[in-house]
């Protein structure tokens, strides 16, 4: 495990610099747990004096060029509303059954993400020494477009743009978790079709780039407590589990950290 980080830095040999710090990647699909793992590892880090912030990034990469596209989606009747039993009404973005917007969706993306990813990452952290911890990031918007489109994992020219603009030095978290298991933890999911695609594709890209693949379908407390390990082992924090440990519950207090214009 202590290997995993320069793995990385290995298998993707170019990528934007974020040159002081570190970050730490939170992907998978909803219902995974990224949101919870990530607030509960900042503060156990922060009770330890590092300093770390916490980017919540859901949604960032449809402020720019892509959201005309989905306004007009909408108004063509394009992107389907469902209302779940439960009352909750969520959208379905079946782009790959027309050739266009299949072809034109993906670019949009990119170009949206680097929008983003230098605003909100590399603007404002590209001087800092603190760890960043990012929830949700361009991996997500790749596996999101892969499923929207059905276009192939190995389309490598937008997979390789994509993952390009990931930190030099980041560690890539992908929490696993079964269909069933998302689905019993999330209300806003449509069906099991959606969950499986984007499992299956977060899986594939794990595999070819090494990232660490956590299964999170088991307790929380003991998931948390391999992913607490791992974190130490990789960023050289001997003493991190022990002391956290003593703390004790108390991260809940922690407040998420957003970063805006």
């Amino acid at each position: 495990m202590l290997n995993l980080l320069d793995d990385w830095v290995k298998k993707t040999p170019w990528r934007f610099p974020l040159p002081l710090g570190k970050t730490i990647l939170f992907s998978g699909i909803d219902g995974s747990g990224k949101t919870k793992h990530a607030r509960k590892l900042t503060y156990e880090l922060r009770s330890n004096g590092i300093c770390v912030k916490n980017l919540w990034m859901r949604g960032r990469g449809r402020i720019f060029f892509s959201f005309p596209l989905l306004i007009l989606c909408r108004l063509l009747q394009i992107t389907k509303v469902h209302k779940l039993k439960n009352g909750i009404t969520i959208s379905e973005y079946p782009f790959y059954a027309y050739k266009p917007i299949r072809l034109l969706w993906p670019w949009l993306q990119f170009v949206d993400s680097l929008f983003y990813t230098i605003i909100f990452l590399y603007r404002p952290f590209s001087r800092s020494r603190a760890l960043v911890l990012i929830d949700r990031n361009v991996i997500d918007t790749l596996v999101d477009i892969v499923a929207d489109t059905r276009t192939p994992i190995g389309y490598h020219l937008l997979q390789m743009l994509l993952l390009a603009l990931l930190p030099k030095n980041s560690f890539v978290v992908v929490l696993d978790v079964s269909e069933d298991v998302a689905m019993s933890r999330k209300k806003d999911i449509l069906n099991l079709h959606y969950l499986k695609i984007r499992i299956e594709n977060y899986r594939r890209l794990a595999k070819k780039y090494g990232w660490y693949l956590l299964s999170t379908d088991d307790d929380y407390n003991h998931v948390h407590k391999l992913l607490l390990a791992t974190v130490s082992k990789t960023l050289k924090l001997d003493n991190l589990n022990e002391t956290n440990q003593e703390r004790g519950s108390a991260y809940s207090s922690v407040n998420r950290t957003k970063v805006f214009l």
